[in-house]
């Protein structure tokens, strides 16, 4: 038969004076179990047990040490009757202490998700989830995007030496050492910003009783205008005209003439072949925009080499590196100067053209090219899908010169 030996808790609460009845239930020679009986009392209803007198006057104090004894009484009951028909060989502390849980009708708990364990669920939920905007499963490039961050956080994690991040964590101290560990490696103003990003998609995402623990109000989004370049109508003509040593190298001048001229994203080239008489339509991958773009002969020629469709595509990872040795070879190689923040400092660099040209440097060829030609921001950006004219106007790159230029033409309307 099970027995108990009940003791009270040197440590007061200094509020009430109150200490917890702790518990110890012995059996046989072999189970001995201890437990904290989360009832407290006032020591001076304590002796060996609790003593509650008859013949004093009714005060608060003794009230509630009434309700402790009559709370207590039926958790020894509990325990008693739940050792009875127990598992012996599931009877241990932890056992009992789930049993005094039960009585006080509190579910044991769990731990609070931390940050990095939050995101490495939220990362293999991230296939099923949908953009809110258009309901569509997420790009890879969000994953991709996802993953970076999370690897960033988790290298930061082991700088601080700690494990883990709790959500209260996430602070302005969270965010300038964050930002200070990613500009140590060399990180890009620009760079770093879409890292901060998508740590408040992060922590945006989760619930409100993590969420709102987090302070995101000092976490700004660096950008930057970097001086980034384009290709004027005569350096596209050179392109599309010099001999290459390779079929490879063919497909990638191929394929940036078809986005210097059609204003594609990368990611929508493979629709090119979605042609339809004089147009090309296509759905956007990144915004979920339809858009119809007029065939320019030199999209024709290209269509039409390769049998309607678009050249075979590599990883833009790939077709960035080999678009530079097209320009190269097509002798795109004038000294452009070029400043952006990296590592926290402002560099200033020159470098030749090519060196520079990426894919996106054909769509902002298009926009540019187009803009002074003289077509209104609106018809342009109907072809290229921008549904702003502040997120067009950065893909522009018109110098002063240009602008004036553009103003003079106007004026000979009046001569």
């Amino acid at each position: 038969m099970a027995t108990f030996v009940l003791k009270l808790s040197k440590r007061q609460d200094p509020k009430t004076g109150k200490s917890e009845i702790l518990i110890r239930l012995r059996h046989g020679k072999t189970i001995e179990l201890y437990a904290n009986s989360g009832i407290f009392i006032h020591p001076d209803f304590w002796n060996n047990g609790i003593k509650i007198p008859r013949d004093r006057i009714i005060t608060d104090k003794l009230r509630d040490a009434q309700r402790a004894k009559t709370d207590f009484d039926k958790l020894l009951n509990l325990i008693s009757e739940s050792f009875l028909t127990a598992d012996r060989k599931r009877v241990n502390s932890k056992w009992m202490s789930g049993v005094v849980d039960t009585f006080h009708k509190r579910e044991q708990e769990p731990e609070p998700e931390r940050l990095l364990t939050y995101i490495a669920n939220f990362i293999e939920r991230a296939p099923q989830r949908t953009r809110h905007d258009t309901g569509r499963v997420l790009r890879e490039s969000n994953m991709y995007q996802y993953r970076a961050t999370f690897k960033h956080l988790q290298e930061f994690a082991v700088s601080r030496r700690v494990k883990d991040f709790e959500f209260s964590d996430i602070n302005k101290d969270f965010y300038e050492r964050f930002v200070a560990h990613l500009q140590k490696q060399g990180f890009r103003a620009n760079s770093i910003g879409k890292h901060i990003k998508v740590l408040k998609t992060f922590v945006n995402d989760a619930p409100a009783e993590l969420r709102t623990q987090a302070d995101l109000k000092p976490f700004r989004v660096l950008r930057e205008d970097v001086d980034n370049v384009y290709l004027n109508d005569r350096e596209l003509e050179a392109l599309r005209s010099c001999e290459l040593p390779t079929a490879k190298l063919e497909r990638v001048r191929d394929s940036f003439l078809l986005l210097a001229w059609t204003g594609c994203r990368y990611s929508d080239l493979s629709k090119v072949f979605e042609a339809s008489g004089d147009y090309i339509l296509i759905r956007q991958e990144k915004t979920d925009t339809k858009v119809k773009i007029p065939i320019h002969p030199v999209v024709r020629e290209v269509l039409n080499k390769y049998q309607g469709s678009a050249p075979r595509l590599l990883s833009n990872q790939r077709f960035n590196e080999y678009i530079k040795e097209v320009a190269r070879i097509a002798g795109i190689d004038q000294i452009e100067a070029k400043r952006e923040t990296i590592g926290g400092k402002e560099v200033a660099t020159k470098r030749p053209k090519y060196e520079l040209i990426t894919s996106h440097a054909g769509r902002r060829s298009f926009a540019t090219n187009m803009y002074l030609a003289g077509l209104p921001s609106i018809t342009i950006m109907a072809i290229t899908g921008h549904k702003t004219e502040k997120s067009f106007m950065k893909y522009l790159k018109i110098t002063q010169a240009q602008h004036a230029e553009l103003v003079g033409r106007f004026f000979e309307k009046y001569k």
